[in-house]
């Protein structure tokens, strides 16, 4: 079994947003608001930065924690929904007549009664997922909700001795690579088209042939690549001159992949060394 790590970022941008206070901004403010009364609405607009988790990591779980200020009317559920935001916006300027645009749909709800004092939880994995391969960009969360209002610790709120500000803690897998590596040293080249062992690529995420012209003569060398060892299309050709190396790297991805390589001129053979490595996760 892999071994889990774990990142807890803080938030890069949040802020809250009041209908009645429709062209303020609260991005100083050390609470962070959502609901609803009679005369206002409440909502707040949070983003984490996630670029420096590595692309090969593999998410297992993405938690978004708040922690509760305090709740209007303890004994009603307040339904907290996090919608994914779709523009930019910035955290000093944000205000409830200018906030940006979010998905009619919420990717997490989280239900809150009386549990001042504690962090509530979205569970958000899916769309961090999304966010970290880029599928969906990253604008952050707005927090919406039509019940009477809450109020959570903002980044700025640092009164305090207990670590409250926002958090989202992610869990992944680390990525792990293997490396292989084979060569075939001193072929001789002719005028007929010869070709290197094939190689199966369907398990690796990088691939590159390199090939070195060691003999007296230029050497015409192709990358081929093909989906079942079988039929075959050039991905690239080179020529190669004596004392010279070129390095082929398959532009397409398929299962299977080798170099052709012959004499660039009828009766002028010569010498080389071809390479194939590989990483793979």
């Amino acid at each position: 079994m892999k071994k889990m790590s774990l990142l807890n970022s803080l938030a890069a941008q949040n802020a809250y947003v009041s209908r009645l206070k429709w062209d303020i901004n609260f991005g100083e403010s050390t609470e962070l608001n959502v609901g609803a009364t009679v005369i206002n609405f409440y909502q707040t607009f949070i983003m984490f930065d996630i670029s420096h988790l590595p692309l090969e990591t593999k998410i297992t779980q993405a938690l978004m924690n708040l922690y509760l200020l305090n709740a209007s009317q303890l004994s009603v559920s307040k339904v907290i929904g996090a919608y994914p935001v779709l523009q930019p916006w910035l955290e000093n300027e944000i205000t409830y007549g200018n906030q940006p645009l979010y998905e009619d749909n919420p990717v997490a709800e989280a239900v809150v009664t009386n549990q001042a004092g504690t962090f509530i939880s979205w569970d958000i994995t899916a769309l961090v997922k999304d966010w970290h391969s880029g599928a969906l960009a990253n604008y952050g969360l707005a927090l919406v909700s039509t019940d009477p209002p809450v109020v959570f610790a903002s980044s700025e709120n640092i009164s305090t001795s207990l670590r409250i500000q926002p958090l989202l803690t992610v869990e992944f897998q680390p990525a792990t690579y293997s490396f292989v590596s084979d060569a075939e040293r001193n072929l001789a080249t002719t005028d007929e088209i010869q070709f290197s062992a094939l190689y199966n690529t369907s398990g690796l995420n990088m691939v590159s042939f390199f090939v070195s012209n060691n003999g007296a003569n230029d050497v015409t060398v192709e990358l081929k690549v093909s989906p079942d060892g079988s039929v075959f299309l050039v991905d690239s050709l080179k020529n190669i001159a004596p004392g010279q190396s070129a390095v082929l790297v398959p532009q397409v991805f398929t299962e299977f992949a080798r170099v052709d390589y012959k004499s660039t001129n009828l009766g002028q053979p010569s010498i080389i060394d071809i390479w194939f490595q590989g990483q793979g996760s």
